[in-house]
């Protein structure tokens, strides 16, 4: 009894993390499928949303590898938006923020495969 309670608390930190990211994997999905996808299928062709996805993949992993340590995600949204616009995409800055955080979520139920 004592190797379980002692086993769990070494692991604990891991349970907690993989039962969140289980619940967030659960509810975020389906809100990518359900409002983002159907949202830029309504304003693109199929091309023009694959061509988008790609690019916002390409920037997200740029600045994640480039820009390092934690609480910086505003800045590196801030350098996925400059690239973008400066790639010639221009959507409003609630559209694009929308669009990057679906492609980060997928990339972070994918462990960024």
């Amino acid at each position: 009894m004592n190797a379980i309670f002692s086993l769990l608390n070494e692991n604990f930190a891991e349970i907690i993390i993989a039962v969140f990211g289980g619940i967030i994997t659960y509810i975020v999905a389906p809100l990518v499928k359900n409002y983002v996808v159907p949202y830029l299928q309504a304003k693109l062709t199929t091309a023009q949303v694959e061509n988008l996805q790609y690019w916002v993949e390409v920037a997200v992993r740029y600045y994640e590898d480039k820009i390092k340590g934690t609480g910086k995600g505003e800045i590196k949204k801030q350098q996925v938006v400059d690239f973008l616009k400066a790639k010639g995409i221009n959507f409003t800055e609630e559209d694009l923020d929308k669009i990057i955080d679906a492609v980060v979520n997928q990339l972070n139920n994918t462990e960024w495969v």
